[in-house]
This record gives structure tokens, sequence and C-alpha cells, in this order.
């Protein structure tokens, strides 16, 4: 039960065989997305284009990314896999200064012994000696494929129930699109904070976020910026251990900020769109709940709490929130008490 890339067959990054003097190929919109981690985390020249909806990219231009492909160092970038409930499967790649974050939780390859290796270069290839330019068209859609509990605002679920037992261990997936504006680029953080009964935080040491990216015990790790695309989907991901929680952390808060918000004209969840978080029972990979919230999404905030995983009679719940703060981090900091 998890959010995937919805398939969809795309030509030559979208011109048709006939436009090109060139062999098209078809892609995936994930395996589209995927190719445009790959191209910014490797630094390529103006990668950022390939999230536009229509953008032209000149022959010099796709050469350059093409380039970049075929020239990255091999040894330097891994497989990810992931097991679904009876299976190791590969979940997208990532370069070795960002595998830490997955170490623990993923099985690790060398990209070099992979089919993903051979998929990659072929597509460089073509980029890297293309005399044309070509047109990117169309975006990655997130699309729910399969069946989990879909939450509307102020809607719960008992996530143990959900899960056939007693809960252990949890992923916390959320996911957004910034929509195509101009100024200054926008830059969303994930994080958690942990509460008592009183919804008063139980110490600045349980407030995971960019900052502070685990909790005592490990109980909560903030997994970093998604960089491979191979999440589902997600941008970031929060791994909770139930089992590591003190008694008294029993309100777990899902918020999204924007960072420095203010010093960069005042930007808001209002242009913010396709935001969702889910809870992912990390024993078996399956989602548990979802809550697609940007249309309940106050436009004037730049700070957002997407839910809450609770404990309430010996159960852990999921409530969907979407309530709306100012003032960025901080305002997350007055608002329960963070000290």
């Amino acid at each position: 039960m998890s959010t995937w890339w919805k398939p969809a067959r795309r030509a030559d990054l979208g011109l048709r065989a006939g436009d090109l003097p060139v062999r098209s190929f078809a892609v995936t919109n994930r395996g589209w997305y995927f190719l445009y981690r790959f191209l910014a985390t490797a630094g390529a020249r103006r990668a950022e284009l390939m999230a536009e909806r229509d953008a032209y990219i000149s022959a010099r231009l796709a050469n350059q990314w093409g380039d970049a492909i075929t020239v990255a160092g091999l040894d330097d970038w891994l497989q990810v896999g992931r097991f679904n409930g009876q299976a190791v499967v590969a979940a997208g790649i990532v370069h070795a200064s960002q595998a830490g974050q997955f170490a623990d939780t993923c099985e690790l390859t060398p990209l070099r012994d992979t089919p993903a290796n051979q998929w990659l270069q072929a597509i460089g290839m073509q980029l890297s000696t293309t005399p044309t330019g070509l047109v990117i068209s169309g975006e990655p859609k997130k699309e729910n494929i399969m069946t989990s509990v879909q939450l509307t605002k102020g809607g719960k679920v008992n996530l143990d129930k959900e899960a056939g037992g007693t809960l252990t261990r949890v992923r916390i997936g959320l996911g957004w699109d910034v929509r195509k504006t101009s100024g200054p680029d926008y830059d969303l953080d994930a994080s958690i904070i942990a509460l008592n009964d009183a919804g008063v935080s139980i110490g600045k040491d349980w407030f995971v976020y960019y900052g502070n990216l685990k909790s005592p015990a490990d109980a909560i790790v903030h997994q970093g910026d998604e960089l491979t695309g191979a999440s589902a989907g997600d941008d970031e991901q929060i791994l909770i251990d139930l089992t590591k929680l003190p008694a008294e952390a029993t309100d777990l808060r899902i918020a999204v900020t924007i960072y420095e918000a203010g010093k960069r004209g005042g930007q808001t969840f209002g242009v913010v769109e396709n935001a969702f978080v889910r809870v992912i029972d990390e024993s078996t990979g399956t989602e548990l709940a979802r809550f697609d919230l940007t249309e309940d999404a106050d436009n004037g905030v730049n700070a957002l709490v997407f839910g809450k995983v609770y404990r309430h009679n010996g159960a852990w719940n999921f409530r969907a929130l979407g309530e709306g703060f100012m003032d960025e981090i901080e305002g997350l900091v007055q608002a329960f008490k963070v000290a």
C-alpha cells in the first residue's frame, strides 16, 4: 500500500521518434523523476528544468546533461533496495554522500553492478550525442494506486488495527509540489514534536527537525532530504520507533515549515500543491493512512501541522489536522512550548 509514480509512456523526454534523427526511448513517470533527481544531485546545469511542465532543452544543454551522466563516478553511487514484506526490491539510487541515512533500513548495492546503471548510461549516451534540442513535457504525478485509509481534515484511524496487530515502528512520509513562480526558491522542511497529554513539548531534544535529526535513544530519526526519488513520491521521511518513546510522549505532531519564509518575500503555503502525509508500517512497508491536505491549508501560513500520531487507550492512532501557524520553526516552538 504505497504511493507511486503513475506509469506513463514518454518518448524521448517529450518528442516522438519521428521528430529526432536518433532513436527515442520510453520512460515511466517514476523513471523521469528518477533521472531528474540524478541530474540535480550530480550538479548538472539547469537540471531544475526537468520539473517544468514544458521546457525546451537546447542541444548544448542536452549534451551537458548527457556528459554529467556518462562521466559520473559510478563507484560514488549506490542502488537502494527496500523490503516490501516479501523480498528486497530496487527503489532508486543514492549518492555515497547521502548513503548513511539509508544504511540501517535499506540494502545498498554498487550502481555499477545493477541494471539501473545500463539504463542511465543509455540515456546519458543519447543526450550527449543528440544534434538537436529536446522538448521536455509533462510532470511526474503522484497517485495512490493501492488502498489505505484516506482521511479528510479531522479524520482519524486506529493504526494498530489497520496494521493487524501492535505497531512497533512507523515511517512518516511527507510530500508536496511547489508551484513554479518568480522569486526565491521555496525550501520546505519536515519535523516532529513529541508532546505530553497536556499538548506541551516533553523537551527540546524531542523536537526533531533539520537542526536536530535524532531524538534521545533514536526513537525519532529524521531521514534527511529525499534525494533519490526512491521513496514513493515522499519529499522527506521521519522514522519513529514507538517502543523507544518515553511513556510521557503520547502525542507526536507532524509539521512542515518554510525555511526563511519571511526573508524570502513572505513565502506561504499558498503556492504549495499536492501536499500529503502518510503513515507506513515499517515492518511490512504497508501504507496505513494518508491525508491529502493542500485544499484544507491556510494560504497565509508558513508552518503547517499536517497531523499527529497519538496514543489512546493503549493503541496508536493518526488524526489529520492541517493546522497553520506563522513564524516558521519559531512559531511551532512557541505554540508547543519547546524548551
